[in-house]
């Protein structure tokens, strides 16, 4: 606990190696950035940042195992992209091969055991359907605090609906011709082997070969048909491609018991938002 003092400048990486901390307070100080991309201490359970002047959540966290809360709120963060997709991820269907491309193409964070997230008082600037994007994969989060950041826009169902990313791995879709050109950096996104079959199958275990993120599967090869997904209009389904592949939609944010969105410029709630069985 480092708390109220005048700590600047980087948030230093030796912290990264403190792999038996569990709770490590920072807030209230004037950090600005983070040394390098700042990999979390692996038991790392609770982390208190808010009210620094922070700019950025970093690269390395996009898997993150154990985390449980996150108070980041009061800094001055860019608006996270991890999960953000093209509107029109309609709920209650079987969802667009285009949208399902562009998210495997930059994953949401995968963080399974999180349950408290403050990002309030941020200033993002962007729609509320942007801002919840990459949070409403996240099984186990109970709390959302997005207050005083200048969200607006419509709240839709691209912000609550999901896919199985467990489901994608097992049923091969990352193998098919169509999304074979993603698997490289979305196993290296979660840190996957490149034959995992689930998203607990990490680099470091014994079945096999760890990703490489710049690895491009789009080339198939003779005996498939190349389909170029990006170019497809958003009306083709996963199912249009593969019928045997049944990725659908489903509700996000399963477990969120407080989602606070106050003080900001929402201008509108869609019907439908709040539930995969009501396509808008």
């Amino acid at each position: 606990q480092a708390s109220r003092n005048r700590l600047t400048g980087l948030l230093p990486a030796w912290l990264s190696h403190m792999d038996t901390l569990r709770q490590l307070w920072l807030h209230e100080n004037g950090f600005h950035d983070f040394e390098g991309d700042w990999r979390m201490p692996y038991k790392l359970e609770e982390l208190m940042l808010q009210n620094n002047r922070l700019l950025r959540i970093p690269s390395g966290w996009r898997r993150l195992d154990n985390l449980m809360e996150l108070w980041i709120s009061g800094n001055r963060l860019e608006p996270l992209k991890w999960g953000v997709h093209s509107s029109g991820l309609r709920a209650g269907t079987t969802l667009s091969a285009r949208i399902v491309a562009e998210i495997l193409s930059n994953p949401p964070p995968y963080w399974p055991q999180l349950q408290v997230l403050h990002l309030d008082r941020n200033g993002y600037n962007t729609t509320v359907d942007e801002f919840l994007m990459p949070w409403r994969w996240q099984s186990s989060l109970q709390l959302l605090d997005g207050d005083v950041n200048g969200l607006h826009g419509s709240l839709t169902a691209d912000a609550m609906t999901i896919f199985d990313l467990e489901h994608v791995l097992n049923a091969g879709l990352l193998n098919t011709p169509a999304f074979r050109r993603y698997k490289g950096s979305f196993m290296a996104a979660y840190r996957l082997q490149m034959n995992a079959t689930s998203m607990s199958m990490v680099v470091g275990n014994d079945d096999g070969p760890p990703a490489v993120e710049s690895a491009d599967e789009s080339a198939a090869d003779g005996s498939d048909l190349y389909i170029d997904v990006e170019k497809l209009d958003f009306s083709v389904t996963v199912a249009d491609l593969y019928p045997d592949i049944n990725v659908r939609a489903q509700q996000g944010f399963v477990s969120v018991t407080g989602l606070y969105l106050e003080s900001n410029e929402i201008e509108d709630i869609h019907y439908g938002w709040y539930d995969v069985s009501h396509p808008r």
